[in-house]
């Protein structure tokens, strides 16, 4: 189902094998068996799918040790074509503790930043993660300048300015280890699983053969550049096409989301009306007209603190999409 790689091997639509993964996944949710769901659950999954477009099973094994060291978690799930061919990492981190926002950053930044150290022709990492989250990660990330990749076609350049401009919790995630940079990190799709969740494919590729820089959080001591066994890290140049991938674009609220719903009510309203200032009556009408599957004060919440400029404070999103005009009435900020 695909043309010969330069490998003679036949080229994997990609797409089709993981809106398969997503498919099957959610009929597993759907019936009642997501408590059930595991790694390995996906892991077949992905076998299954990749045999449905003409991968036969031969070509693929189970897991990727890391080399020297016993008892440790692999690398990566699967191994299309063998070692150097093409890595898969299958995730599910939908079960994070709730309001980790931070933590969960650090997390999937660590995995991407682990497999793409893993020498291969190509690298996927696939995550089942909420929507919601998404959103939340996507915003703290574009207020940290990273362009967080949760939307098909963008991009996230991982080097040492972006790693060092990660949340303290986020950060503390990658402790233990130095990372080599820099990661290059593209997001081909997201495919529903369910109402609420999301599977997120993203290609991860190392865009220089020379050498890398190394990173550490910064708890860690730095090493002397002077003196038996110093070490000196110099900045990696990174190709002028790269960087205007990875440039940071600020995305939209993701689709399905409490924000986009209010956001997507709020310009309607200003639409019709003529003017930027809505009333917070009129935009919990339109949501609950529109069929919203959040609870009106989910909405009210979204609306009047984490969509606020004016409201700061811990446990608030801080979207800065309205300005506050009196109390009950908002006005959509320029751009937004």
């Amino acid at each position: 189902m695909g043309e010969p790689d330069d490998t003679g091997a036949t080229e994997v639509p990609w797409p089709l094998v993981w809106g398969q993964v997503a498919t099957t996944v959610g009929g597993h949710l759907a019936a009642g068996r997501g408590h059930l769901v595991t790694r390995d659950t996906v892991r077949l999954a992905t076998v299954l799918a990749l045999q449905a477009v003409g991968v036969v099973p031969s070509r693929l094994t189970l897991d990727l040790p890391r080399p020297g060291v016993q008892g440790v978690v692999p690398l990566a799930d699967l191994l299309l074509d063998g070692p150097g061919g093409t890595v898969l990492d299958l995730r599910l981190p939908w079960d994070a503790e709730p309001g980790r926002n931070t933590h969960t950053m650090g997390v999937l930044v660590r995995d991407l930043l682990r497999i793409s150290t893993v020498p291969a022709r190509q690298r996927w990492l696939v995550q089942v993660l909420a929507t919601e989250r998404m959103g939340h990660l996507a915003s703290a990330a574009v207020r940290r300048g990273l362009p967080w990749p949760d939307r098909p076609g963008t991009r996230m350049l991982l080097d040492r300015q972006a790693l060092d401009d990660l949340p303290p919790g986020a950060a503390a995630e990658l402790a233990g280890g130095r990372w080599q940079l820099p990661v290059v990190v593209a997001c081909a799709g997201v495919w529903p699983v369910s109402d609420d969740l999301g599977l997120h494919a993203y290609e991860v590729s190392v865009p220089l053969t020379g050498p890398k820089a190394a990173w550490a959080p910064r708890e860690e001591p730095p090493r002397s550049s002077a003196g038996p066994g110093g070490v000196v890290l110099e900045p990696v140049p990174i190709p002028e096409q790269v960087l205007e991938r990875a440039r940071p674009v600020a995305p939209p609220s993701p689709r399905g989301t409490a924000r986009a719903e209010v956001l997507e009510a709020v310009r309607a309203l200003v639409t019709r009306q003529g003017h930027d200032v809505v009333h917070v009556a009129d935009v919990l009408a339109h949501v609950r007209s529109s069929g919203s599957r959040f609870a009106e004060a989910t909405v009210r919440t979204m609306l009047t603190q984490h969509m606020c400029a004016q409201v700061q404070g811990r446990g608030v999103a801080s979207y800065d999409d309205l300005d506050q005009v009196d109390e009950q009435r908002y006005r959509l900020r320029p751009g937004r």
